[in-house]
């Protein structure tokens, strides 16, 4: 009788190193939902041409924080696009008129639909503030451009005060 559960007991285990290990494609005949398949072919494009449009869609709305931003750049690296980081303060006049005169320009708005987009608020945390010293940012309200080639670029102050100048630094 205590033989018979041994030989049952090395069966099973046979039976799950077999199934583990894939021997004989025991995995393929249990498993498979029909014929296989080969996948579909791949296009693939020339690592050295650079991109005039996004290679994805971009979100329209903002990314809002540090934890928006970690979402913004998986974006940003699949769209190939440049992204936009608004650095603001909530109690900030300047950054009012910003908002207002700057990023409400029509311009400034038909040039955002083309990048992604966050806006971080300093006072929000921790995160918020490391991210903001992470890029040099040292004045409010900031707009830092991270483009598709080269260093991220800062634009501070007097700098953002017209649409115009933050549509040609963009770009």
């Amino acid at each position: 009788m205590r033989s018979i559960g041994v030989v049952a007991l090395l069966a099973a285990l046979a039976f799950g190193a077999a199934l583990v290990l894939d021997l004989g494609g025991i995995q393929a005949r249990l498993f498979s939902d029909g014929p296989s398949r080969p996948p579909p072919p791949v296009a693939k494009l020339p690592a050295a041409a650079p991109l005039s449009k996004p290679a994805a869609p971009i979100t329209p709305a903002w990314y809002l924080g540090a934890t928006g931003y970690e979402g913004a750049e998986l974006e940003r690296r699949a769209a190939r696009a440049s992204m936009v980081i608004y650095f603001q303060k909530r109690k900030c006049d300047a950054c009012r008129r910003f908002e207002r005169e700057v990023l409400g320009a029509p311009e400034v708005k038909a040039f955002l639909a083309e990048v992604v987009k966050v806006r971080v608020d300093a006072e929000d945390g921790a995160a918020e503030r490391k991210l903001a010293g992470r890029f040099g940012v040292t004045g409010f309200p900031s707009v830092v451009v991270v483009g598709t080639r080269g260093p991220p670029r800062v634009l501070e102050g007097r700098a953002l005060s017209s649409a115009h100048q933050l549509v040609a630094f963009s770009r």
